[in-house]
C-alpha cells in the first residue's frame, strides 16, 4: 500500500512539475510488456534522414529534439494506441499523428494511413550528455506495449 501511494504521489509531482505536457509518468506502469516487436521506423531526427546505414550515435544541437517516423501494431492490424519516445530515463508522449499513405500502401494495411508520429521535445527537458533512446509502442487495445527493438537503439549526444 505504501509503495502504491508513493508511486501515485511521485507520478503526480512529476506530471505537474514539468513546464511542458510532453514529459509524463511512465506509460508502462499499468501495461503488460510483450517480448515481441512490431514494425516501426524513425525517419528523421532533427531533419537528418535516418536509415539502416545511419550512425547509431547522433549529435543534437539547438533548442529542440524533433523526431518523425511511423509505427503500426502488426498483431492488431492497426495503428498503436500511443507512442512514447524514451531518452535516457525520461519518456515523452507522441504529440502529433500524421498521415502516411506510403506506409499503408507498403504494408497493405488501410488503417496504417494514420501511422505517422512526430515529437518536438525541448532539449532543456532532456539535459546534456550521451543518452540512449527507445521507441515505446503501446498496443492498439491499450493493454500492453511492445518491447523496444534493441537493434534500433540510437544514442543521442546532446550539446549546447
Amino acid at each position: 500500500m505504501k509503495t502504491a501511494y508513493f508511486s501515485l504521489i511521485f507520478s503526480f509531482v512529476l506530471l505537474f512539475s514539468c513546464k511542458q505536457s510532453a514529459i509524463i509518468k511512465s506509460p508502462l506502469l499499468d501495461l503488460e510488456r510483450d517480448p515481441s516487436h512490431t514494425l516501426y521506423h524513425i525517419d528523421y531526427i532533427n531533419g537528418q534522414l535516418m536509415s539502416d546505414q545511419s550512425p547509431k550515435k547522433i549529435l543534437v544541437q539547438g533548442e529542440f529534439l524533433e523526431i518523425q517516423g511511423w509505427a503500426v501494431d502488426v498483431k492488431a492490424g492497426d495503428v498503436p494506441e500511443n507512442i512514447y519516445f524514451q531518452v535516457g530515463e525520461k519518456q515523452f508522449e507522441n504529440t502529433l499523428i500524421t498521415k502516411r499513405q506510403d506506409v499503408a500502401n507498403a504494408l497493405n494495411m488501410k488503417k496504417a494511413v494514420n501511422a505517422g508520429y512526430s515529437f518536438k521535445i525541448p532539449l532543456q527537458q532532456i539535459g546534456k550528455g550521451v543518452l540512449e533512446t527507445k521507441l515505446i509502442i503501446v498496443k492498439n487495445d491499450n493493454k500492453g506495449y511492445y518491447a523496444p527493438d534493441p537493434s534500433k537503439t540510437i544514442e543521442l549526444e546532446i550539446v549546447e
